[in-house]
């Protein structure tokens, strides 16, 4: 699988041919979109998350829900203020526990 990682201070010396790392642009973001064989899977930090959100480069969203409290908790999409009308498409119910939630982002 290729992985991307996106940042505009890292750099690596030595890496394998599966990951990049691309500064952060809205062009590089959309070249990996189009260039992709197959969906984009956003994995991480909320301030990119929120980032992509207010560009709409975000079109699903997927949201795990935990039938635990964890204190705080952090952001899902940073310090952005963005907003963003989603519709629910799919639930997934395991173990009578936790749920997948699936949200289309309606631009």
């Amino acid at each position: 699988m290729e992985h991307y990682i996106v940042s505009d201070t890292l750099n690596f010396d030595e890496s394998s041919r599966e990951v990049n790392c691309i500064g952060l642009s809205a062009d590089n973001v959309e070249r990996v979109r189009q260039e992709s064989q197959t969906d984009v899977y956003l994995c991480g930090g909320g301030q990119l998350a929120g980032w992509m959100l207010e560009r709409g480069l975000i079109d699903i969203i997927k949201l795990k829900l935990n039938p635990i409290a964890l204190g705080d908790g952090v952001r899902i999409f940073g310090n952005s203020k963005a907003s963003a009308k989603m519709e629910l498409t799919q639930r997934e119910t395991f173990d009578k526990a936790f749920e997948i939630l699936t949200y289309e982002v309606i631009n």
